[in-house]
């Protein structure tokens, strides 16, 4: 099942306008004019180039609005004014306007809901541009034509279609910037079908050739893979993508879309539980969007907030709302929503759903159930009124979970299958372990719980495919309750039994026909089933004795394992304060040192003492005290390298990491490794300030079996290199600590050095 996530970032909707928005910025309409004032300017025109682009703007004021049945005179308003601009540029002979005229009236009818006369101006469009051999304006041609094609899930192989003719054009031209773009485009629409893998090798596609051009927006590429990798489920993985696109986004200065990569990267921290980083960044995104608009104003003008800047808005205030909420914050998230309200008034009825939706939110939160059950209905209602059919599951999910803290279960059950019967690839992976673990607590209250374990079991599959691994004992304890419910229906029945036999004492009484013997062998009976039932009350109560002597050794056990992994992080702790100490102590020494490679020297040493104490940093700031992340940590050694040596923009670090766990034992021999690798290349790689590329990559090469590469493209080793010498220290260290884990070390000089570390372990664990 797929997430968007997560879902997105706005998740798949979020991500789709954002990449729009770059595609169509040149589209955009002129709203400096207020139609009454276009009107003028036309009427007192000459029939000429001028009269057809004032036609064109005050027709997009028409149909560029919110669509909704209260603006359909106003959308169907601009078919005049298109029609105008056709007849006139047709007369005048006007291709380019012509042929913007007709692209304009495709844009017109697939905003009126008529794809086959938009279909058909498309492709006047294409066909006028194929006669006149411009393959460019071909190729765009049909780019607008699929980003403007409605994105419902019958027809996105026909819109992949016709990004396609347009990358054949583009790969025929060689315009490898565009082909990236309208690969990016395809990516976007096979994640709308589930198609993750295809989508993420396609984003690495575009990825490779926007490297290869040199310095590009790499931010929106990373974004999708952060995005796919959210919809596994393997938010460690997105949170890099992410804070990766942020990075590309500062290097070249585009911040057109700041607001929208904090406010992603602020939901995927939300996803794995770190509420509070989440809420910063949502408050970031939120500074930047008011930084950049202002309350009031219907026209687009520079910080005036428009309809897609209102529903982004209420979009990031709804996620807002719903981490103070988590937080048990919920007044503070109250009175937030009220202020937004008050502020930024929500004229859309996508942001009226938004903002009705956070009041369900809230009203939920402080147990004002029939409230909020009223706002969420309010909210559904609006949702089907504009198909968002992405807020409407969330929405769904929401009045499920009112239900669920409501105890009204059959209609919570009600709104899960209706969310469960939503397309593939619209309910998170997230959302989806929620689903179960309210579907658990359904049949839960309901008795059910031989459903109740699978549902429960789903949902801790689902979550520890997400979040780190823990041992939990409440499938024992549904187990024991269902054994326990099990037992009490046996009781009950020995009761039901033990009343028929009195009814039968009574009938023979009533009748006198029955001997005394035959009374006193029923008083017997009775006896002998009370008896029972006696010893069977004996045995619950022995089973629940039992059972609070095993919760308190469970509590008992885990307090131990608790205080052992704290005494653990202290250890980690004073490790690395004592190695900063030992660090500190040799850069004192160096101050009384004059001797170059004395100095050289103290330096390796720091650095060789600083790859030791990350690993001990991160073991301590770690939930998992008994293994070290090497992506986080060989991306954290390298920035501290790079920073040591003042490389700036002139080497550049290829990482190519898989998400790999070691345990100290592997990792401190590992990191040595790295840090003589990368000094060594840094150093002597690229002498007179040549710039160049180290790359560094580990992975897993089969089920056991690991890999570690250092490689340059400098200059490569000394022609009588020879690396069984060992006079070398950093060479002699590298080969002595790859033998301390039984790796095979290799170093080859082929266009630079490569150094390359394989090894076989069994305390490896893999995430995938």
């Amino acid at each position: 099942m797929k997430r968007l996530h997560k879902s997105k970032r706005y998740f798949l909707i979020g991500v789709f306008l954002v990449t729009t928005l770059v595609f169509c910025r040149a589209q955009q309409p002129v709203r400096g004019d207020k139609p009454a004032t276009l009107l003028a300017l036309i009427q007192q025109s000459k029939p000429d180039t001028s009269r057809i682009k004032l036609l064109l703007t005050l027709s997009r004021y028409y149909f560029d609005t919110e669509w909704n049945y209260r603006n359909k005179i106003k959308v169907d308003s601009a078919l005049v004014f298109l029609v105008q601009a056709k007849n006139l540029s047709d007369s005048l002979d006007a291709f380019e306007l012509g042929q913007e005229t007709l692209t304009q009236m495709g844009y017109y009818y697939f905003r009126c809901d008529n794809a086959r006369r938009a279909e058909e101006c498309f492709r006047q469009v294409i066909d006028r541009y194929k006669k006149a051999g411009d393959k460019d304006r071909e190729a765009q041609a049909w780019v607008n034509f699929g980003m403007r094609s409605p994105l419902i899930d019958s027809t996105l192989q026909t819109i992949i279609g016709r990004f396609e003719h347009a990358l054949r054009i583009y790969r025929e031209s060689h315009n490898k910037i565009r082909e990236g773009s309208v690969i990016t485009q395809i990516a976007y629409r096979h994640v709308r079908q589930g198609k993750l893998a295809l989508a993420e090798d396609e984003a690495r596609q575009v990825l490779n050739l926007q490297n290869s051009n040199g310095p590009n927006e790499l931010q929106y590429t990373y974004d999708l893979l952060a995005e796919i990798s959210a919809l596994r489920g393997n938010y460690n993985i997105a949170i890099l993508y992410e804070l990766e696109a942020i990075k590309s986004m500062e290097r070249i200065g585009d911040y057109r879309f700041e607001d929208s990569f904090y406010n992603t990267l602020g939901g995927f921290y939300g996803e794995i539980g770190e509420v509070e980083k989440s809420i910063q960044w949502f408050h970031k995104s939120l500074e930047v969007m008011k930084r950049n608009s202002a309350p009031e104003g219907q026209f687009y003008k520079p910080g005036v907030v428009t309809v897609d800047d209102r529903n982004a808005l209420y979009s990031l205030a709804r996620r807002i709302v719903q981490g103070l909420i988590k937080q048990n914050r919920q007044r503070e998230a109250f009175s937030f929503l009220t202020h937004t309200t008050k502020e930024y008034p929500p004229d859309t009825d996508f942001a009226r759903q938004l903002q009705t939706g956070s009041m369900g939110d809230c009203y939920r939160a402080m147990s004002h159930y029939s409230m909020a059950e009223k706002y969420y209905r309010e909210a559904i209602m609006l949702e089907i009124s504009t198909g968002q059919i992405d807020e409407l599951r969330k929405e769904y999910y929401n009045i499920s979970k009112l239900y669920i803290a409501w105890r009204q279960y059959s209609n919570a059950a009600n709104h899960l299958d209706k969310l469960m019967a939503m397309p593939e690839g619209v309910i998170s992976l997230c959302m989806l372990g929620d689903i179960h673990n309210m579907l658990f607590k359904i049949d839960s209250a309901s008795g059910n719980y031989v459903d109740a374990i699978k549902h429960y079991q789903a949902h801790k599959a689902i979550n520890d495919s997400i979040f780190t691994e823990k041992k939990s004992k409440q499938i024992q304890e549904l187990q024991i309750q269902y054994e326990t419910g099990q037992k009490e229906k046996d009781i009950q029945l020995l009761r039901n039994q033990a009343r028929l036999h009195q009814n039968e004492i009574q009938r023979a009484i009533l009748a006198k026909n029955l001997t005394f013997g035959g009374i006193a062998l029923l008083l017997v009976i009775v006896g002998l089933l009370y008896h029972s039932y006696r010893v069977k009350q004996r045995s619950n109560k022995q089973l629940q004795a039992q059972q609070r002597e095993i919760n308190h050794k469970n509590y008992s056990l885990r307090n131990l394992v608790d205080e052992k992994e704290w005494l653990l992080k202290e250890v980690h702790h004073r490790v690395k304060n004592n190695l900063a100490t030992i660090m500190s102590l040799l850069n004192s020494q160096s101050a009384y040192l004059n001797n170059a490679e004395a100095l050289s020297a103290i330096r390796d040493s720091q650095h060789r003492v600083q790859a030791m104490s990350l690993i001990h940093q991160k073991l301590y700031q770690s939930e998992n005290v008994a293994a070290i992340d090497m992506a986080f940590y060989i991306h954290e050694l390298v920035e501290y390298l790079r920073d040591s040596f003042n490389t700036r923009h002139r080497i550049r670090f290829e990482m190519k990491v898989e998400p790999v766990e070691l345990t100290i034992a592997q990792a401190v021999p590992l990191g040595l490794i790295l840090n003589e690798a990368i000094t060594n290349a840094i150093k002597y790689a690229f002498p007179e300030n040549r710039n160049g590329v180290i790359t560094i990559s580990m992975k897993q090469e089969a089920n056991e079996h690991f890999s570690l590469t250092i490689a340059d493209n400098g200059i490569g080793l000394p022609p009588d290199f020879d690396s069984e010498n060992k006079s070398s220290l950093g060479m002699s260290l590298m080969q002595g600590l790859s033998d301390d884990i039984g790796a095979r070390f290799e170093i080859q000089s082929d266009g630079g050095t490569a150094i390359a570390i394989r090894f076989t372990s069994d305390q490896f664990q893999h995430q995938p």
